[in-house]
């Protein structure tokens, strides 16, 4: 059984304006296209759709069960209400499983660096997500980087360092930046400064005040 995400369509016949209805009706339209079958104009159940798409990326393999039929598909587009947060269409590419894929796959950063907390050191991040070109059938779904060795200001994590399959062709610049650890500003470590001098200065208005009521 595929562990793929599954999502069940139907064919429909409403196009243009006439979706409205199918909205109403707590339906979702959408289609799904591929070089091997027609487009095909769908509907989806609405909420369940909606719920799913929350844990889809562009690199999700999301299966599309219509007519008896399962079809490997990805992301290609979702169009969602300009006021409300609703998905009003989706576009789905079926896919075969051999095929290779351009793809922009998330990088997730996970853990926290001990410098971040023990010694006020700032976390920049810089590239969130990696265009690459996989098969479908090793395509990941994110890349993850274990930022708890980022132990020292100037530590930092580059597309280099990340650990990417054989099969994986990654189109985005090597050099590229993914986090680093740098030291507070000039400018806020000053701020600083200047308010434990204040503090200093008012503790010792304290004490001669002390002095002089003795």
């Amino acid at each position: 059984m595929s562990n793929n995400i599954q999502i069940k369509a139907e064919l429909r016949d409403l196009t243009g304006k006439k979706v409205k209805q199918l909205r109403n009706e707590g339906k979702m339209p959408g289609i799904i296209y591929g070089k091997k079958i027609e487009p095909m104009n769908i509907v989806m159940d609405l909420k369940e759709v909606t719920k799913q798409l929350r844990s889809v990326s562009s690199s999700t393999i999301v299966d599309i069960l219509l007519d008896g039929k399962k079809y490997p598909s990805i992301l290609r587009g979702k169009q969602t209400h300009p006021l409300r947060d609703i998905v009003m269409h989706v576009d789905f590419q079926a896919v075969s499983m051999d095929a290779r894929l351009r793809v922009n796959v998330p990088i997730v950063l996970v853990g926290e660096s001990p410098a971040v907390a023990g010694f006020r050191a700032i976390l920049t991040t810089g590239v969130e997500n990696l265009d690459i070109e996989v098969s479908a059938a090793n395509m990941p779904e994110s890349f993850e980087v274990d930022i708890t060795k980022l132990e020292e200001i100037g530590d930092a994590v580059t597309v280099a360092d990340l650990d990417i399959d054989d099969d994986v062709v990654v189109y985005t610049n090597e050099d590229d930046m993914i986090a680093v650890l740098t030291g507070m500003s000039m400018a806020a470590a000053e701020e600083e400064t200047e308010d434990v001098e204040i503090d200093e200065e008012g503790l010792e208005e304290a004490e001669e005040s002390e002095e002089i009521e003795e």
